[in-house]
């Protein structure tokens, strides 16, 4: 059984990008045939080429292409959205969210890179394998990393240093 990773993705920037950005995200993943629609659609957000299956045994790229287009195996589970605004025209858009075994950072870096006017906070943890780290993209690049060991303690969501 795959342990779940939590992420919490934050986008800010001007209000039209981050309503944009949000309605570019929803999407149907195609999970075993069960087809179901995603707030925070990552088959949608940074397609998987059409040559290139779920199940491909291409070994350029490894067993399992998700995790080369995506940073993870998986599709967002259990996603919860909040979508605000302050008085000066700045949106904050925020996705909870749930991935087996380790987080999107490659989908971010890739959903950043079209997106230049946004700023991407991804934080996630996975107590199982006791990790946890921070990510800030802007335009396809990471401004920040911190990875670090997972401690339930810390005040800066699990991340020890």
């Amino acid at each position: 059984m795959a342990n779940d990773c939590k992420n919490t993705l934050t986008i800010t920037g001007p209000r039209k990008d981050v309503e944009a950005f949000q309605k570019h995200a929803v999407g149907i993943d195609d999970r075993d045939g069960q087809e179901g629609v995603n707030p925070f659609c990552f088959s949608k957000l940074a397609p998987i080429p059409e040559h290139i299956t779920a199940d491909s045994q291409d070994w350029s790229i490894g067993s399992n292409p998700r995790k080369k287009y995506w940073g993870c195996d998986s599709f967002a589970d259990n996603t919860w959205v909040t979508l605000s605004f302050d008085d000066s025209g700045a949106g904050m858009l925020v996705y909870d969210f749930f991935t087996k075994w380790t987080p999107p950072i490659c989908l971010a870096e890739k959903v950043s890179a079209g997106h230049p006017n946004l700023t991407f906070t991804l934080v996630y943890s996975e107590p199982g394998n006791a990790f946890a780290g921070l990510c800030i993209l802007r335009g396809g690049r990471k401004a920040t990393e911190l990875h670090g060991q997972y401690d339930p303690q810390s005040p800066d969501e699990g991340i020890a240093q």
